[in-house]
């Protein structure tokens, strides 16, 4: 597990930009207490909590690269994508030079080459948000059920993100303006939230199989994934091996770690 957070700064609502990007990292610090990350630039702060799994020297975030015509982009990135190796052979395939064994680089080199149409090749959950410079635009994703959580809000023309929303309320230049029918939600199904319901006004969540764009001060979000239903034909034989064989290929793509595994199992009698 590890965090994300950020911010842009074009109409000035920090006056210590420093110090409001470690505020909110602090914050979810629990979320990865290998390493933490800093990036800036003159309107736009990055932040990121690292719990190191996957090349620890050189899969740091946040993480920046270039395309061709010299155009940088930098993410930080909370998940695991378990496609890996495809998606480094599909880059290779195509000119792409990898130089760690970060599933990061694997990601955002995807980004830079597809853009949006990279989340239709990932099979993973995640959060994540990339910078594009010189355009200036902000790309936040959320995986295709929403495993991995991500909220954001807007004041002022300028956007403020993270893994958690309480990073978001530490800052005081975020109103805690309470939601009438986000309470009601609450009090009536609580302690569960209904997904994209909070009970702050103005903080909004990026919905599960959704990207959201943001383009100095302008918000466009996007929904990329949404289930399928089909007719169910196969007999129990079949459908049992088929159960057996996905379950145990999700369980060998999440082992994947350059860290010792550590493992403890429960019996219940």
């Amino acid at each position: 597990m590890c965090g994300i957070v950020g911010f842009s700064n074009r109409k000035k609502l920090f006056e210590n930009e420093e110090y409001a990007i470690r505020k909110m990292s602090e914050k979810i610090a629990h979320r990865g207490e290998t390493a933490e990350g800093y990036y800036n630039t003159e309107d736009v702060y990055l932040g990121h909590r690292r719990l190191s799994i996957r090349d620890i020297e050189k899969g740091t975030q946040p993480m920046s690269f270039s395309d061709e015509n010299g155009n940088k982009y930098t993410i930080v990135y909370n998940g695991e994508i378990y496609n890996t190796e495809y998606l480094k052979q599909f880059l290779q395939s195509r000119g792409v030079v990898i130089t760690t064994t970060s599933d990061t680089e694997i990601l955002l080199k995807l980004y830079i080459l597809l853009k949006e149409k990279c989340l239709e090749m990932l099979r993973d959950i995640f959060a994540f948000a990339i910078y594009s410079e010189p355009s200036g635009t902000i790309f936040l994703a959320r995986d295709q059920l929403g495993v991995k959580p991500l909220f954001y809000t807007i004041i002022d023309s300028d956007i403020i993100f993270a893994s958690e929303m309480k990073a978001l309320l530490c800052l005081d230049e975020v109103p805690k303006v309470i939601d009438e029918e986000g309470i009601k939600e609450l009090l009536g199904m609580g302690p569960v939230m209904p997904i994209g319901k909070n009970v702050f006004k103005g903080i909004k969540e990026v919905m599960p199989g959704n990207y959201v764009i943001f383009d100095r001060g302008n918000t466009l979000a996007v929904r990329y994934f949404k289930l399928k239903s089909y007719s169910f034909t196969d007999n129990v034989e079949w459908t049992a091996k088929k159960v057996h064989s996905l379950l145990s290929n999700s369980i060998r793509s999440q082992l994947v770690s350059d860290v010792k595994l550590r493992m403890s199992f429960i019996w219940w009698p």
